[in-house]
């Protein structure tokens, strides 16, 4: 994951996917989106937990 690339990231909550499960959807500057389980250990959600603690902003977009 390219950290330099990211446009937007915001809280994720779905009403089909409602495991209680913290989520952030990441915007990519090539249009690309992914979600990512924050409380998963794999490498780029570790990358996206360090990117937030150095000031990376998530929006926080609740389901309406």
């Amino acid at each position: 994951m390219n950290l330099e690339n990211i446009v937007k990231a915001e809280y994720y909550t779905s009403k089909f996917d409602d495991d209680g499960r913290e989520k952030i959807m990441v915007t990519f500057s090539d249009g690309k989106i992914s979600c990512y389980h924050m409380d998963g250990n794999n490498s780029d959600t570790q990358e996206l937990k360090k990117w937030i603690a150095d000031g990376g902003t998530v929006i926080d977009n609740p389901p309406e």
